[in-house]
């Protein structure tokens, strides 16, 4: 499980060590973007916030690109999800429709 914080400023690409609960939050670039475009889905009796599938899309794809040469795999991996993922959501006509405005809305750089 990973643990994503807003990647602020110029860009501190290290983790944060959080010591009262003994994890590392990753910054990443565009996390704002995911943190304003959620949905509450029901999880075991709980209301949990996650990104629009969408936006989760739209995300992988563009850190599978800006990940170092050491992370390959992992980029390799981004890929495999945003192509198989993607086709399932693009089989949606209104999920298609949010991926094209969405797109459109995501900061550029």
């Amino acid at each position: 499980m990973e643990f994503l914080t807003q990647d602020l400023g110029r860009g501190n690409r290290e983790s944060t060590y959080i010591h009262k609960l003994n994890i590392k939050a990753q910054p990443l670039r565009y996390q704002h973007f995911a943190l304003d475009h959620v949905v509450k889905v029901d999880f075991y009796g709980m209301k949990v916030a996650v990104t629009e599938p969408v936006i989760y899309l739209l995300l992988k794809g563009i850190i599978s690109g800006e990940r170092p040469i050491s992370q390959k795999s992992k980029a390799m991996k981004d890929l495999s999800v945003v192509s198989s993922f993607g086709h399932y959501l693009i089989s949606i006509p209104e999920q298609r429709k949010l991926l094209q405005y969405y797109y459109q809305q995501m900061p550029k750089p």
